[in-house]
C-alpha cells in the first residue's frame, strides 16, 4: 500500500503538467468571418491611346494599334487623326481612361465589417492576366472604401490597369474577375468573387 501511495504522489505533478500544456496550446476563439454579397453594376476596359504606359503590361508584350480606330472598318466622313510624332497633337486627342468596374456590395452577415478592399482582379484574355488594382472608392462619396455595417450595402468603383488598345479587337469584349474582401487584415476575413459580363474599351474621341 505504501509503495502505491508513493507512486501516485510521483505521478500527480506530471499529470498537472500535461493538463497545463494541453490547456495552453488550445486555440482561442476565432473572429467571425465577414459575409459579403457582390453584384455587377457596370464597367469598361478603359482607353489608353494617349497614355499607353498606363495600360496593363501583357506577357511577352502586346501589339498596340497604330492609332485611334485602327483595325475598325472605315466610315464615310470619319475624321483623320494626325501623326503626333510629326505634327504634334496639341489640343487634339485626350484619351486616357483607366479601366473600372462598379459593383454593389452588401454585408449579409451579423457583424460589421471594418474595411473593404479588392484583390485578384483578372482580365480574361487568352491567356488570362492579373491586373493591378489602382483604387477602390465609394461611388457616392468618391472617398476610399471604408467599412460596412451589418445589413448595409454600398456601390464601389474598382479602377485597374486595363489591356492596351489593340490587345482586344475593336469590336470585341472580355469579362473580368474580381474578389471583394472584407477585413483582409484580420482573422475574420471574408471574400466574395465575381465575374462580370464581357466588357469593352472606351472609344477614342477627337477633341
Amino acid at each position: 500500500m505504501r509503495a502505491i501511495l508513493i507512486a501516485l504522489c510521483a505521478c500527480l505533478p506530471l499529470l498537472g503538467c500535461i493538463a497545463e500544456t494541453t490547456t495552453a496550446g488550445a486555440p482561442g476563439p476565432q473572429a467571425p468571418a465577414a459575409e459579403l454579397a457582390v453584384t455587377f453594376v457596370s464597367g469598361h476596359l478603359g482607353n489608353y491611346w494617349d497614355c499607353p504606359d498606363e495600360a496593363l503590361a501583357l506577357p511577352g508584350g502586346a501589339d498596340r494599334q497604330a492609332g485611334p480606330g485602327a483595325g475598325a472598318p472605315a466610315e464615310a466622313g470619319a475624321p483623320e487623326f494626325a501623326d503626333c510624332a510629326e505634327d504634334g497633337c496639341g489640343g487634339g486627342l485626350l484619351n486616357c481612361d483607366q479601366a473600372m468596374v462598379i459593383v454593389q456590395v452588401e454585408n449579409v452577415g451579423a457583424h460589421d465589417i471594418a474595411a473593404l478592399s479588392a484583390r485578384h482582379l483578372v482580365v480574361m484574355l487568352a491567356p488570362a492576366v492579373e491586373a493591378e488594382v489602382l483604387s477602390v472608392t465609394d461611388v457616392e462619396t468618391g472617398a476610399p472604401a471604408g467599412g460596412l455595417a451589418a445589413g448595409e450595402q454600398v456601390q464601389l468603383r474598382v479602377t485597374f490597369r486595363g489591356p492596351p488598345n489593340g490587345a482586344v479587337d475593336w469590336d470585341a469584349s472580355v469579362p473580368v474577375q474580381v474578389e471583394i474582401v472584407g477585413d483582409a487584415d484580420t482573422e475574420g476575413e471574408g471574400a466574395a468573387a465575381l465575374q462580370t459580363p464581357p466588357l469593352a474599351g472606351v472609344p477614342a474621341v477627337a477633341t
